[in-house]
């Protein structure tokens, strides 16, 4: 029998989803990678690049590092931007996480064959990036009161982008951080379940492999959703971010866009 090795590094994100036939457009490429020493790698090639005066196409690669949570199952990640040599403009834009939750074997992972690429390109699968979504969603939902508590007593953890409250100053601020994570891994889920409802039939075992995922997705987002809901600093925080929605100016389009984003995260920690 002929064993395939296995990728480190796969593609996820939107771009993955577009590969597998799950939308019609990405936006930035996600890669996940399953330890940090793959990503390693992979940063100082793109390194080498910059010093690269042969290449073709003249670019200047930034690399910074975006922080993770573990106390929220937030995988530390890396942003990288591709600019144009010539204007110094972005051209291309990737994230790479580390999370080494994802689940050895072939059922994690698809090879797609991409148009004008010599190698298949490695994928993390729709199924396996629903469960990744569901291990956070049922963590979110059990220790959500419990990290309100530690926060309430003045234990800090650092909670990045929170969009509001990167910088909180007080236990306050820093539970208003942690329901803003709630919130926007409850807007993703949201997402998810659309998706979902949009699912094409498949071989028996993808179905299975789905459906199991999808009944999940249905029942810890319903969870989470109502641990939200009922959440102690739910008054306080409603007000605090409404107070910044209407006072605050919003210009240009990014800023309207924010705001509304703002509004629409806000409204789900409403029942429905």
């Amino acid at each position: 029998m002929v064993l395939i090795a296995i990728p480190p590094i796969l593609i996820t994100g939107s771009y993955a989803r577009f590969l597998q036939n799950r939308c019609s457009s990405f936006n930035d490429i996600d890669i996940i990678c399953t330890a940090a020493e793959p990503a390693r790698r992979l940063f100082d090639r793109l390194q080498a690049l910059n010093s690269d005066r042969a290449s073709e196409i003249p670019t200047n690669i930034v690399i910074w590092d975006v922080p993770g949570c573990p106390e929220i199952q937030l995988p530390k990640a890396y942003n990288i931007h591709l600019k144009d040599g010539d204007l110094g403009m972005k051209a291309m834009g990737v994230q790479v996480s580390i999370d080494a939750r994802v689940t050895d074997g072939n059922a994690s992972r698809c090879a797609v064959q991409v148009p004008g690429v010599e190698r298949p390109v490695w994928c993390l699968s729709f199924a396996e990036e629903t469960r990744l979504l569901n291990n956070t969603l049922e963590y979110l939902a059990k220790n959500l009161d419990p990290l309100t508590r530690k926060l309430q007593k003045g234990e800090v953890f650092y909670l990045p982008r929170t969009i509001l409250f990167n910088t909180p100053e007080n236990p306050g601020e820093y539970i208003y951080g942690l329901l803003m994570r709630s919130l926007l891994t409850l807007h993703k889920a949201r997402q998810f379940i659309d998706l979902h409802s949009e699912d094409k039939p498949g071989t028996p075992v993808q179905t299975k492999l789905l459906q199991e995922q999808r009944q999940q997705l249905y029942t810890l987002t319903a969870n989470l959703q109502t641990k939200l809901s009922g959440h102690v600093c739910r008054s306080d925080f409603e007000h605090r971010v409404n107070g910044w929605l209407s006072t605050t100016h919003h210009y240009n389009d990014y800023e309207i866009k924010r705001r509304d984003f703002i509004t629409a995260l806000l409204a789900m920690m409403q029942t429905e």
